[in-house]
């Protein structure tokens, strides 16, 4: 089954400037773009106000089980700019990153890497940008889930 993803719009647009010109990407790193590219042609995009509290996006700090080892780890998800593995900022073009953006806690997802294979949990979304933000009133307030 196809996984299902939501993104921000900000973040689907973002996403989109990174994975042009794939081409020019020395492999692994062009895996992991080709899927990441092949994951925003799927999601579901929606304004900030619209995703669900659960959800990871861009600048989300997110506890993750590896399924496979067991270890528990916890990463903010950045840009590549702002990546610092040993500060736990993992970017969304990395194959971790790449996984994970777009999913909700309690999902487990896998991931086909060009050096290994994921399957990660994502166990508790910490802190999310667009739950935290103040957020209007009305109709356009209503959220995205993936439930």
């Amino acid at each position: 089954m196809a996984e299902k993803v939501i993104l921000t719009d900000s973040d689907a647009a973002r996403i989109e400037e990174l994975t042009t010109g794939i081409g020019r990407i020395p492999d692994p790193d062009r895996m992991t773009l080709l899927r990441l590219r092949e994951k925003l042609k799927r999601a579901v995009v929606v304004p900030w106000h619209a995703v669900d509290k659960g959800i990871v996006t861009v600048q989300s700090r997110v506890i993750v089980r590896d399924q496979n080892s067991g270890q528990t780890l916890t990463y903010t998800l950045v840009f590549p700019e702002e990546a610092d593995y040993r500060a736990g900022r993992i970017s969304v073009t990395a194959p971790i990153g790449a996984a994970i953006l777009g999913h909700r806690e309690g999902d487990i997802i896998e991931w086909e890497g060009a050096v290994a294979s994921l399957r990660l949990q994502i166990q508790k979304v910490l802190y999310q940008p667009e739950a935290s933000a103040v957020r209007g009133v009305g109709k356009d307030n209503d959220h995205v889930s993936l439930a």
